[in-house]
């Protein structure tokens, strides 16, 4: 294989290990309230989350 299969492989890793440092900079700014809302938020799309994969293997189990 050519490195450019390599690099190209690596970029969107690299462009989102660069988001998450950008991400944790602006959380440093935040006010309390701020992070509050943010981490209900989180809260709120990792439940929905957890339920949108029990359903799916649920479906996965019962169709075939």
């Amino acid at each position: 294989m050519k490195i450019g299969v390599f690099s190209s492989a690596i970029n969107p890793i690299r462009d989102s290990l660069a988001n998450l440092e950008l991400d944790i900079a602006r959380g440093k700014e935040m006010s309390i309230e701020e992070r509050e809302v943010f981490r209900n938020h989180c809260t709120r799309l990792t439940i929905a989350g957890l339920y949108i994969c029990g359903i799916t293997t649920s479906i996965g189990a019962i169709v075939p």
